[in-house]
């Protein structure tokens, strides 16, 4: 499946958001549902320079297990839904 049919058939939740303090690391906590409904979870570590002014590197991981997270939409077409879309693609 090609990026473009993977992404009109995921749907994203963002499960929480959270930098880790004085370190310049922003943390997504992404469940991804595919056009199957098999849902899966991702870890999205965005790594910022000094300052928090630009990404450096951007690391996924996927996540196995549950979570009971209230969650928000993530679109396909935002900067987390291209990293993971991207990101399975490679696979």
């Amino acid at each position: 499946m090609n990026q473009y049919n993977m992404a009109q058939k995921a749907k994203f939740k963002l499960l929480s958001k959270w930098n880790s303090g004085l370190s310049c690391i922003m943390y997504h906590d992404i469940e991804l549902t595919d056009a199957d409904d098999d849902v899966s979870r991702y870890n999205v570590k965005d790594y910022y320079s000094v300052g928090m002014e630009r990404i450096e590197v951007t690391t996924i991981e996927a996540i196995k297990g549950e979570c009971d997270a209230e969650n928000e939409d993530v679109s396909c077409d935002s900067y987390l839904g291209k990293k993971i879309l991207t990101f399975i693609n490679n696979e």
